[in-house]
């Protein structure tokens, strides 16, 4: 029901929610089960699941999970102890649950060979180059109801992707975050100051600062527009690790995937800004913080499941929850600042809030029946 009820106020992103079981408890088969309940709602070849987790080693217990509750069809890639693959990531696995680790989402700056000239390398040259916005729309005027978007880079209903109303409702939200009356929203993007040889006298050139508009948000767009658009925005390298796992994910239908975030406290030095509409960029965070904030602001349908016994353990640590935000909050981080200025009574009843609204579930073994005893053992030598 989380999944399916209101979207969050200003973004229009899908709500998540917090699995918070203690050890032992079964949140690896829990997770399986939902992976499989979102495996049969889905259609054929647009079934598209990424878990991250702390070791590519625990993809082997992953598929254990899902045998145990008899979905062994339930492919998990990449095979055995193979790496993710380059390129197109669509091209290797039309439909999957993607295991990855945190430590490759991080991966921000290292290029992946065959991905700069992808589907979301065009989606971003669509919203970032007027030229061809234009050339895209008189082409729509002149071909539409003939089954533009088909192929690879349409721009027709296929292409964009989703039901409209989940695209409205990503527009509606959206809207609120640009000022009334502006058309586009600005970003600027830097390049780094580079010497350039002169012909025989040495001389040095430098790169002018590029700036592009982006119309992307307050336009539907497709999931691949919207998700190019927010990794811009975020100074995400483009044919990155992030990138190529990103355009896997907004290629499905509409961008509705289902993300894991398994042992999401990795994800917990994600420092908050100074300022409010500060960027999270010019603070201290962590290369895994910034990823996965990354990963959720671009793919607003996706579903979100935080799994972790030890989610947070200061209000800051909170963070990286964009999707976990109750009423009665502007955003993520009004809702951490307010946490840290309150007590610890008013931390308790925030989480009573979050478990009776359904967005936070957390639960402990019983020691009913468990029997112990103390005893003093003296240590041998050897032992010593």
């Amino acid at each position: 029901m989380r999944f399916n009820g209101p979207r969050l106020p200003g973004s229009g992103a899908r709500a998540g929610f917090f699995l918070g079981d203690g050890a032992g408890v079964g949140k690896g088969r829990q997770i399986a089960a939902l992976i499989k309940e979102y495996w049969l709602r889905r259609p054929v070849g647009a079934r598209r699941v990424l878990w991250i987790s702390t070791s590519a080693d625990l993809r082997f217990d992953a598929r254990r999970d899902l045998a145990d509750i008899n979905a062994e069809g339930i492919e998990v890639v990449p095979k055995a102890k193979d790496s993710l693959p380059k390129g197109e990531l669509a091209e290797v696995y039309p439909e999957g649950v993607m295991f990855v680790t945190y430590s490759l989402l991080a991966m921000s700056s290292s290029e992946v060979p065959g991905v700069k000239k992808g589907p979301l390398a065009q989606a971003l040259k669509f919203i970032t180059d007027p030229a061809a916005r234009a050339a895209a729309a008189a082409s729509a005027g002149r071909g539409r109801g003939r089954g533009r978007g088909r192929g690879r880079g349409g721009r027709g209903s296929a292409s964009r992707g989703g039901s409209d109303d989940d695209s409205a409702a990503v527009a509606a939200a959206a809207e609120g975050e640009v000022a009334d009356g502006e058309d586009e929203m600005q970003q600027q993007q830097e390049d780094e100051d580079v010497d350039a040889e002169g012909g025989g006298g040495g001389g040095r050139g430098r790169r002018k600062k590029q700036q592009k508009k982006i119309s992307w948000k307050k336009a539907p767009g497709s999931a691949l527009e919207r998700a190019a658009g927010e990794l811009y925005a975020s100074h995400v390298a483009v044919g990155s690790r992030l990138w190529q796992i990103v355009e896997w994910l907004a290629g499905a239908e509409g961008g509705e995937v289902l993300i894991v975030f398994d042992e999401c406290h990795r994800a917990k030095n994600l420092v908050p800004p100074a300022t409010p509409g500060g960027s999270f960029a010019e603070t201290r965070s962590t290369k895994t913080g910034l990823a996965v904030l990354s990963l959720q602001n671009a793919l607003p349908n996706a579903r979100v499941l935080y799994s972790s016994a030890t989610g947070a353990s200061t209000p800051t640590n909170m963070a990286y929850m964009a999707r976990l935000l109750p009423v009665g909050f502007k955003d993520t981080m009004d809702m951490v600042n307010t946490l840290k200025n309150a007590g610890l009574g008013s931390l308790e009843l925030f989480c009573m809030g979050l478990k009776a609204t359904g967005s936070y579930l957390a639960r402990t073994l019983s020691y009913h029946g468990a029997e112990f005893t103390l005893a003093d053992v003296q240590l041998s030598p050897q032992m010593k």
